[in-house]
C-alpha cells in the first residue's frame, strides 16, 4: 500500500488504531495526529504522499471534513485513504475530495486487510 519511500500522515484520534498503523508503516516515514488542527499544520509545514483520513475525531477535536476541504483547498497531489467506518461522514469526504480534484479511496479500517489482527 505504502511504498518504502513515500511519506504518510495518519489522522487518527484511535491509540489502537495510532499503534497498528505504525506497526505497519513504520515509524519513520509516518507521522501521526489526533486533531483536524495537528493534520492541516503538518499538512502546511512538509510534504506526504499520502494521507489516511479518520472522520470523527471528536475525541481529540475536529473533523476529517476539515481537513479534507483543506486537502481540496490545496489541491494535494497524493492519495487520500478514508479509513473512517462512519460511511455517511466517509462519504462526504470522497465527495469533498473527488470535486477538488483529489485521488481519494474509501477503505474502511476494518477492511484494510494489512491492518487486520493477525
Amino acid at each position: 500500500m505504502v511504498g518504502a519511500h513515500e511519506y504518510a500522515l495518519v489522522v487518527e484520534d484511535s491509540l489502537h488504531r495510532q499503534l497498528r498503523f505504525l506497526r505497519q508503516l513504520g515509524s519513520t516515514a509516518t507521522k501521526i495526529v489526533s486533531r483536524a488542527p495537528d493534520a492541516i499544520r503538518e499538512l502546511e509545514a512538509r510534504h506526504f504522499d499520502v494521507v489516511f483520513l479518520d472522520r470523527d475525531l471528536v475525541i481529540s477535536g475536529g473533523y476529517g471534513e476539515d481537513v479534507a476541504a483543506y486537502l481540496a483547498e490545496i489541491k494535494f497531489p497524493g492519495l487520500v485513504i478514508c479509513h473512517s467506518t462512519n460511511s455517511f461522514g466517509a462519504a462526504v469526504i470522497e465527495k469533498t475530495l473527488k470535486d477538488g480534484g483529489i485521488n481519494v479511496e474509501v477503505a474502511p479500517f476494518d477492511v484494510l486487510g494489512v491492518f487486520r489482527e493477525k
